[in-house]
């Protein structure tokens, strides 16, 4: 990992998580690497997926209104989310880790809402990681309230040990947002066609990430204290 330490011994085929395409006399067959196994995509399965992402819309999912700043074409990820650092409300924790876990890249909230954005360059195969971030920080935050809020006040100390200046809230006042507050978790992309993915999610050509994103709901399904928003940024 990023920090030298060996995670693994298995093969690196086992690891996988793509999407391949084979030509074969003038057809495009389409196959799923996923953790070791081979999966030829038949035109139906593909078509489930386009059309259980465009039903999320009808299940209140996506945030249609923009929640964020737009992402100007010349800014990195990182860029981006700094773009926050000096709005109300706002926490940016992007890039920090906690025990080499990023919480989530900003936190916003308000007078009912607590908002914890996951954000992500591009809706591709990478698209894996922003989902099991998501779900991995949705379950430890729900394990965290029903055992006294222990993590996120580690957090907390850890946090502002480092970044003094980035919360301008006590340690109180920080667990009371996760205590009170709705707990939105947001599913947060760009598309620099701007094409928005619940009305054509066909035009995405990136049916892994479609498969992520359609994990992702049913797994946030069985998460009690929280739920899921989709969002994308504009591209300028």
């Amino acid at each position: 990992n990023e920090d030298s330490k060996l995670v693994t011994q298995d093969i690196i085929f086992n690891h996988l998580f793509l999407e391949h395409v084979e030509k074969n006399e003038g057809l495009n067959q389409k196959y799923f690497i996923l953790n070791g196994e081979i999966y030829k995509l038949q035109e139906p399965f593909i078509e489930s997926l386009n059309n259980k992402i465009k039903n999320y819309i009808h299940k209140n999912l996506f945030i249609i209104e923009p929640s964020l700043k737009q992402w100007q074409k010349d800014k990195t990820e990182t860029e981006f989310n700094e773009l926050f650092e000096q709005e109300n409300n706002t926490i940016v924790i992007h890039p920090y880790k906690y025990k080499n876990i990023e919480l989530c890249d900003l936190i916003k909230y308000d007078e009912n809402e607590l908002y914890m954005y996951f954000v992500k360059d591009e809706f591709k195969s990478n698209i894996r990681e922003l989902s099991y971030q998501v779900y991995n920080t949705a379950k430890i935050i729900e394990n965290d309230i029903n055992s006294n809020y222990e993590i996120l006040k580690n957090f907390y100390d850890a946090f502002t040990s480092i970044y003094p200046d980035k919360i301008n809230i006590n340690k109180s006042e920080f667990i009371n947002l996760f205590a009170t507050k709705n707990i939105r978790y947001v599913f947060a992309f760009r598309d620099k066609n701007n094409q928005k993915i619940y009305e054509n999610p066909e035009q995405f050509s990136s049916n892994i990430a479609k498969f992520a994103l359609v994990d992702l709901v049913q797994k946030m399904n069985f998460i009690d204290k929280g739920s899921l928003k989709i969002e994308q940024i504009e591209y300028v």
